[in-house]
């Protein structure tokens, strides 16, 4: 029987069209018997400090290039896993790659009974205490002070106090909210009386993590509709699996979010005394118009929660600041699939700046800080003042 000579073009055709499905099913496989697909274990780190609601983890380089280390500071609800979302797709362990030494401070679980931490505790508690443990951690050099969201703004005011001054040598502000008025789509129903009511409940309970969790995924209702069509049709694009499926637990494993700071946060924005100066944080007045130092203002095009306009505004009250736009959502341009090509070096190039023009010498004096302490709702009074005034 003769032999039939089939086309190479053929048979690439025919093998073209096999090899979608058959990687769909080996995802679909992989995910059925592991239980998961993504690896979102922690990039290996140090923990240099660890405190009740202030564990600092420190990401080594494999070949220290940079002089000034970097400190993550995370946000209310959302968790310090932002910065390390998994493996192969962790800003710190990037970072650390491009030659910094990386810190991540983390306020571990919060619940009901952390409800009465406020802005004093964050601010010139765990901040303070995570920028003294890892400059000291680095022979006393300053840091590059970095936060996501109410983390950047955290940040801020930490740089605002007499410390902060002296132990921040640069301010990146990710994503971080400030004049509420320049078009943020909440601000005229935040505005409104029973608003007002129900921040006051909330600032009495605090949010469950459960709730915190939905109200962000209820900021892309469409996109949270969409997500059964969106897996389906990526079935065979194991990478995008992986990243929507580690992004989605984090979406899900939010903290609670304390009444009294949140309170104290919503207010500060509201009333804009962040914006103004006259906010109070213990016995001090955290007024971030007096920052001097070199600071990234960054905002996601399609951000609802910080829409660029009223992240923009910090470079109204910033004296040395530089603005960036970058595409993506809240989310997104921390752990989105484009933040590497965009967030990421924007930061890193930010950093190796400042780093470049602070002088080896430029060591902070050493003035330790109140260890932030866990508070007791049976208190009436607030706790000690802190030092960082």
């Amino acid at each position: 029987m003769p032999s039939v000579a089939i086309p190479d073009a053929a048979v690439d055709l025919v093998l073209g069209a096999a090899r979608p499905p058959l990687r769909a099913a080996a995802n679909v496989g992989e995910r059925v018997f592991r239980g998961r697909l993504s690896d979102t274990r922690l990039s290996p780190h140090t923990v240099v400090l660890d405190e009740p609601h202030c564990q600092l983890r420190r990401h080594d380089p494999a070949e220290r290039r940079h002089q000034l280390p970097l400190v993550f500071v995370p946000p209310l609800g959302g968790t310090a896993r932002v910065y390390d979302i998994r493996r192969g797709a962790s800003m710190a362990q990037w970072l650390a790659d491009a030659g910094f030494r990386v810190y991540v401070l983390d306020y571990g679980a919060l619940g009901f009974e952390d409800r009465d931490l406020g802005l004093d505790d964050f601010v010139d508690g765990y901040v303070a205490r995570a920028v003294e443990v890892a400059s000291e951690d680095c022979g006393g050099l300053p840091v590059v002070l970095a936060g996501w969201c109410a983390g950047g703004i955290f940040a801020a005011l930490y740089a605002s106090s007499r410390i902060g001054r002296k132990r921040v040598a640069g301010l990146a502000l990710l994503a971080s909210p400030l004049d509420l008025r320049r078009g943020h789509p909440l601000y005229p129903l935040a505005r409104l009386p029973i608003t007002e009511a129900g921040l006051r409940i909330a600032r009495r309970t605090g949010l469950p993590a459960p709730v915190v969790s939905l109200v962000f995924k209820m900021t892309s209702p469409l996109k949270q509709l969409g997500k059964p069509l969106t897996v389906l049709r990526n079935l065979d694009d194991r990478e995008f699996l992986v990243h929507f499926e580690s992004l989605d637990e984090y979406v899900n494993a939010f903290a609670a979010y304390p009444g009294r700071a949140g309170y104290e946060l919503v207010h500060a924005l509201l009333d804009n005394a962040i914006l103004d100066g006259s906010l109070r944080i213990g016995h001090r007045r955290a007024d971030v118009r007096r920052i001097a130092v070199p600071v990234m203002v960054l905002a996601g095009s399609t951000d609802v929660l910080a829409p660029a306009t009223v992240v923009e505004s910090w470079c109204d009250v910033l004296l040395d600041s530089e603005y960036h736009q970058v595409r993506g959502g809240h989310l997104g341009v921390m752990a989105g699939r484009r933040a590497p090509d965009s967030t990421w070096r924007l930061l890193r190039d930010f950093a190796a700046r400042v780093d470049a023009c602070t002088p080896a010498s430029a060591t902070p004096p050493r003035i330790s800080v109140v260890k932030p302490q866990r508070k007791r709702r049976a208190t009436g009074r607030r706790g000690a003042a802190r030092r960082a005034a």
